[in-house]
């Protein structure tokens, strides 16, 4: 009996061999094989009467296209665009083959993207490290030893106020901590009053300080300064303020340090003889310090030439 089904059951292991074998997912592919296969979709669109017909390359496409970058394995879904084929195939449109096209086109897009080299980001750290290593930015560090000295004694001051709000004689200690804080209230209070009276009037805060309140020579000397230690951008950025207070001290405008760059251009009359070199001016300073442009020697000498155009002549 044994022997007559070990044929049968040799079959049944044959089988389920072949079925296992059939399942494994097919290998998957490089980036230039992707790119092949989203090419050969676009030339089956593009070709209408061609030997292969949208809807049959839609039937042999996979569930999903695996890609092998060599750094990840990619699983990009063909749903969308085999329902766009299979749709092409049975009602031809050229609106639908535009969009189609459009689709494969974009994912061609993205595998060009993805395949480009990295961008070097060494020119942008260079420029950071020089911004981050300005005046404005000395004082910013980490954690200084007073203060974790001042955080591990507020930490103390804490846990010794929960020992004393859980212990019994806590009510004494809320009332003399409370009146404590008004007689404290009390005393601050008695003396900011009696020191705004003794001190007279107190003095209005002023706003912000207009750029001629400096004046250009002193704007021109930072420039040059800047300009002597190799940092251009600030460089150009103070010869430009130099030519904006110069003309701003010979009354051209009233002073407001809220303007732009281009509403100092507009103050300028069309046939003032201060604007193409106050245009000049202007073009560098925003093509250097807000449109990030590099900046160098040349780039400085054309700036204080432009200065120079202005009246700001100086040894």
């Amino acid at each position: 009996m044994a022997r007559a089904n070990a044929p049968l059951l040799a079959a049944c292991v044959a089988s389920l061999l072949v079925c296992r074998a059939e399942a494994q997912p097919a290998p998957p592919l490089t980036p230039s094989e992707y790119r092949a296969s989203l090419q050969t979709l676009l030339g089956a669109i593009r070709d209408p009467r061609g030997a292969v017909s949208p809807a049959d390359v839609a039937a042999k496409l996979p569930t999903a296209w695996r890609v092998n970058t060599g750094r990840e394995l990619l699983l990009i879904p063909s749903e969308p665009v085999r329902r766009q084929l299979s749709a092409l195939g049975k009602a031809p449109d050229a609106g639908r083959r535009s969009r189609v096209e459009s689709y494969l086109q974009r994912r061609l897009a993205d595998l060009d993207a993805f395949e480009a080299p990295p961008r070097d980001s060494t020119d942008a750290r260079r420029r950071l490290t020089a911004i981050l290593a300005r005046r404005e930015f000395h004082a910013v560090r980490g954690p200084s030893w007073l203060d974790r000295l001042k955080q591990r004694i507020a930490e103390w001051v804490l846990a010794v106020a929960g020992t004393i709000l859980g212990s019994s004689s806590f009510p004494t200690v809320a009332s003399a901590v409370v009146f404590g804080l008004i007689l404290l209230a009390m005393l601050v209070t008695a003396a900011w009053v009696y020191r705004a009276l003794a001190g007279g009037p107190q003095p209005i805060v002023a706003g912000p300080v207009p750029v001629s309140a400096k004046e250009w020579t002193v704007w021109l000397r930072e420039a040059r300064e800047a300009a002597a230690a190799g940092h251009w951008q600030d460089a150009v950025r103070l010869a430009y303020w130099a030519g904006i207070s110069s003309l701003e001290s010979q009354g051209i405008w009233p002073p407001d340090r809220a303007r732009t760059p281009r509403e100092y251009l507009r103050l300028l009359p069309g046939a003032s003889t201060h604007r193409p070199a106050l245009s000049s001016l202007t073009g560098t300073f925003e093509r250097v310090w807000y449109g990030n442009r590099g900046a160098n020697a040349e780039t400085f000498r054309e700036t204080v030439a432009a200065l120079q155009e202005l009246g700001c002549q100086s040894n």
